[in-house]
């Protein structure tokens, strides 16, 4: 693993047990968007065929006010590729929040923000 899906591990993992198991009341979703990673080419074909799409955001939360957020993680130094900036833009333009983060209580800070009690 990487540094930057190690920070995404604990991340989901620390959402997902505080947030998204079904004893809390209310209840978020958070998942991951599989982009990365080798693949050879069929099932490349396949996948771009079916919708996956370059930039997309590392994970997806779905809050119980209705709010959809989308995170992305960079390692301490990483930085975003043109095709993740361009989702970045698109998200927000269609008026959904957008939050990139680069340690784990910054996820933590970012995320609980948009709990509301």
């Amino acid at each position: 693993m990487t540094s930057e899906d190690k920070l995404q591990s604990l991340c989901f993992k620390w959402a997902n047990n505080n947030y998204c198991l079904k004893i809390h009341n209310p209840r978020c979703r958070i998942f991951s968007v599989p982009n990365g990673g080798l693949r050879n080419k069929i099932e490349a074909m396949k996948l771009q065929a079916t919708g996956l799409t370059a930039g997309v955001s590392d994970m997806i939360v779905l809050y119980p006010n209705g709010l959809c957020v989308f995170f992305e993680a960079k390692a301490e130094n990483g930085k975003q590729s043109d095709v993740q900036k361009d989702f970045e833009e698109s998200v927000i333009k269609l008026g959904f929040n957008y939050e990139l983060f680069y340690t784990f209580e910054d996820f933590k800070a970012k995320f609980t923000k948009y709990i509301t009690p």
